[in-house]
């Protein structure tokens, strides 16, 4: 998927399930991530596109070693001075969950991410650069918009 798209159905889904904005364009903002590893100097230890750096465990786990960082008095800080604006110290886990967010866009697409011992998953809904691609990013916001609107109205 391209970034863009990405960071596009990341942030409707995002915002779908929390209601918050800020949140949600933060989680948005790390999509891109698995990718961004595999550059510079990402590649001595991700050679390849879709490899380790498209792992769901390694996210998992920066996501739950992000946790004890809530405690920091820099982010507790930070949350009593701009908490009104929606921050909350558990936003450090942003960066593991916009990863996880690509990851499950990227499997969606034809050629998917492998998932443990060299076993794939794809759902074969796109291929990445063509029309399905751009429809599929389409139809997830379609979808998710009246689902957060209705959501966020009743709570």
């Amino acid at each position: 998927m391209k970034w863009s798209n990405h960071q596009i159905t990341t942030l409707a889904g995002a915002y779908a399930v929390s209601g918050n904005l800020p949140f949600s364009l933060a989680v948005a903002a790390f999509s891109h991530l698995p990718d961004m590893v595999e550059y510079g100097p990402g590649k001595l230890i991700f050679h390849r596109h879709r490899g380790a750096s498209h792992n769901v465990l390694l996210w998992l786990a920066v996501m739950l070693l992000a946790l004890p960082f809530t405690h920091l008095p820099l982010v507790q800080q930070t949350a009593e001075a701009i908490g009104h604006y929606g921050f909350q110290p558990w936003w450090v886990i942003a960066p593991g969950l916009g990863a996880l967010c690509h990851l499950a866009e990227d499997a969606m697409s034809v050629s998917g991410i492998t998932v443990w011992n060299g076993r794939k998953l794809a759902g074969k809904l796109y291929r990445t650069g063509t029309a399905s691609e751009y429809a599929c990013a389409l139809g997830f916001v379609a979808v998710t918009a009246p689902i957060a609107y209705y959501l966020h109205r009743m709570f």
